[in-house]
């Protein structure tokens, strides 16, 4: 929501001592004031059942929902729509393509630029609840409005600019929206600047509230906890939470929550008291708990289509759907900005407060405001521009950002991931190790560490990281998958499997994550349970000829020989060119007594990679048991050329030049 400087008073009665509360007190206490106390402690508890993406799926699928209310005052009231009806036609379509050429270029500038209208909004979220808090306690100087806009524009400003979490985040991103690289002094010289100035609006703060509570007019109580609480949880978030997308999450279901709760208020109040507030609003919101269910479960039904885009959907229509999802972010700070205002006659009125500057100012100041964005907006052009001519996220970048920020886990973790992708192994581990300093708790960098190490071939040392990545986080998916492949490979797959369990409970739709459990369901004996995994993995990637192969073993252990031809041979169909899909399903064919087959499969297969002892010999064996000798010589003697410590390959070109020379033997095998 947003504000103004204009003073407001408590309207009606002033012998009559308003309320302090904007709702009620269990209320403001619970969704306003001390949410992040709420927030915390729910997502705490999260975190034992939840991974960090999960929780931020959560956090997520709110943040979008949380965009329908405003747009339902958009569009559900008629009077609102009436006044800023040119607004609220043109905007949507300027905003949609704006989304949909960020999703559809990926690009970078245009999130860049959205992240720091989203600070704003939150600042002037907890700016305009400043406002009404001390509006109910009539203190409406205009010295106290600009120095809470200025408390609130330091404190939020510090967080993202102080704190190496924050800071980082930003600097990041600005780099892969092509920006150029930032000199560390003008990064040091800025966090200077900015210190001295939050500690000098602070202070300017704390004079004033003491010289208003001495002179009998203090500032609303609930204000300065309000304050408190927002700041510091701000603050708390980007500095002290090792991961930013959690960090993300606890912040963002906070300014929902309080968001959600302003507004089921204040058209409640509308809906009561004005008629002009349209049918939908006056029947939604009404005083019913129903109502408040139907309310939260539309919000939420509008954040679950955002998640289901992201999860269920895959091409053109996902990124058309996320730049829609885009827009509406978008349009919800833009509309926020001047249909909450508090200048505004009806918005105080609803919110029973009185005074103030005139209606009449308002499409002049808006119109100002986006005169004066014009620079911001430049300068996201350049940014666009800039990214198309400097599209990689190179290592000089990840370098700026550890000198810029030496003590960032982030920017150490980063570059050790870019080195490795490099093939910069030594300075990977090295980057690494220096991030663990600065964090030993963060698993990530465990993860990232053990995945260098398994590139090196040192699986004892990858395999100590991967647990120790699940020591601190139990629900890391990668780790859980990798130890569990890196077991399977080592034929230890009872141990595997519970990893791989786990990382196919995690992330279903992975069809990587139901092979390799089947995988090792396979070598457990638990064929039936294999089959199920195989089956999941198909729905989930039909054109996996590896895949099917193992379906095929699978169900050829449970004795279904037409079940597992069909697979072996889609198998084949799929990767046409593998000379081990033709063996494995020559193989297969051969202990079906198709021999004819089994051959031709073995010759395509040795079309492929001539050079396949195994092979050679397999074809032989057959050829031998068709009774074809001077052929199934030639291909034991192919075979033993190749692979001369193939023992197997020896004794059957013995046996079968034997058998020619019509000398009792064993038969070959």
């Amino acid at each position: 929501m947003a504000t103004s400087t204009a003073q407001l008073a408590v309207a009606g009665n002033s012998a009559r001592r308003a309320s302090p509360w904007i709702v009620a007190p269990a209320t403001d206490l619970s969704l306003i004031v001390a949410a992040p106390a709420l927030v915390w402690c729910g997502l705490m508890l999260g975190q034992f059942v939840w991974t960090p993406a999960q929780i931020t799926s959560f956090a997520l699928i709110w943040a979008i929902g949380h965009h329908l209310p405003g747009l339902m005052r958009a569009y559900g009231d008629r009077g609102l729509f009436q006044r800023f009806r040119l607004r609220f036609i043109i905007a949507p379509f300027v905003v949609l393509c704006v989304g949909l050429y960020s999703t559809w270029t990926q690009s970078s500038a245009i999130p860049l630029a959205v992240g720091f209208w989203g600070l704003w909004h939150y600042l002037m979220q907890t700016y305009g609840f400043l406002r009404i808090y001390d509006s109910k306690a009539r203190s409406v100087s205009r010295m106290t409005c600009a120095l809470d806009q200025a408390m609130c524009l330091t404190w939020f400003a510090g967080a993202a600019i102080l704190t190496n979490n924050g800071l980082f985040s930003d600097l990041n991103l600005f780099y892969k929206a092509g920006g150029p690289l930032i000199s560390p002094s003008v990064i040091t010289a800025s966090q200077t600047a900015t210190m001295i100035l939050l500690v000098v609006v602070t202070a300017l703060f704390l004079g004033h509230t003491l010289w208003q509570t001495w002179r009998g007019d203090p500032p609303s109580p609930l204000k300065l906890a309000l304050m408190a609480t927002t700041f510091g949880y701000y603050w708390y978030c980007l500095a002290s939470v090792s991961n930013l997308l959690v960090a993300y999450a606890l912040f963002e279901l906070f300014h929902d929550a309080q968001y959600l709760t302003i507004v089921w208020a204040f058209n409640v109040k509308r809906g009561e008291k004005d008629a002009g507030a349209g049918g939908f609003t006056r029947f939604l919101f009404r005083r019913r708990g129903a109502l408040v269910a139907c309310y939260l479960a539309l919000i939420l039904g509008y954040g679950l289509l955002n998640y289901g885009t992201r999860e269920l959907l895959a091409g053109p229509l996902q990124r058309i759907l996320l730049g829609v999802f885009l827009a509406s972010t978008i349009l919800h700070y833009y509309y926020d900005g001047f249909i909450w205002k508090l200048r505004e006659t009806d918005t105080r009125r609803t919110l029973g407060l009185a005074e103030g500057a005139g209606d009449s100012q308002s499409t002049r100041r808006h119109w100002l405001t986006w005169s004066l964005a014009t620079v911001p907006i430049c300068g996201l052009i350049w940014l666009a521009v800039r990214e198309t001519q400097h599209p990689e996220f190179g290592l000089d970048k990840h370098d700026a950002l550890v000198a810029s920020l030496p003590n960032s886990v982030f920017a150490h973790h980063n570059r050790g991931i870019a080195l490795a992708a490099a093939g910069q192994l030594d300075a990977a581990e090295a980057a690494q190790r220096r991030a663990l300093q600065l964090n030993p708790y963060y698993a990530d960098i465990h993860y990232d560490l053990g995945t260098v190490h398994v590139r090196r071939g040192e699986t004892d040392a990858a395999r100590s990281e991967f647990q120790r990545t699940l020591k601190l986080d139990p629900l890391h998916v990668e780790a859980n998958y990798n130890l569990g492949v890196l077991l399977l490979g080592q034929g230890r797959h009872r141990e595997a499997l519970p990893f791989l369990e786990t990382a196919a409970r995690l992330r279903p739709r992975k069809p990587e994550m139901h092979n390799n459990l089947g995988s090792a369901l396979v070598m457990s004996g638990r064929n039936k349970e294999a089959i199920v995994a195989f089956r999941r993995a198909l729905e989930l990637n039909a054109g996996s000829a590896e895949t099917h192969n193992n379906l095929a073993q699978a169900i050829a252990a449970v004795n279904d020989p037409n079940g597992a031809l069909f697979h072996y041979r889609q198998a084949a169909a799929l990767q046409p060119d593998s000379a081990t899909t033709r063996f494995n399903l020559g193989v297969f064919l051969e202990l079906q007594n198709r021999l004819d087959e089994a051959i031709a499969e073995y010759r395509e297969s040795l079309r492929i990679d001539p050079k396949s002892g195994v092979v050679w010999n397999n074809l032989g064996v057959a050829l031998a048991k068709q009774h074809q000798l001077e052929q199934a010589i030639d291909a034991f003697s192919k075979a033993v050329a190749l692979a001369p410590q193939h023992a197997s390959a020896r004794e059957n070109l013995e046996r079968a030049t034997s058998m020619l020379n019509q000398t009792p033997q064993k038969g070959v095998n």
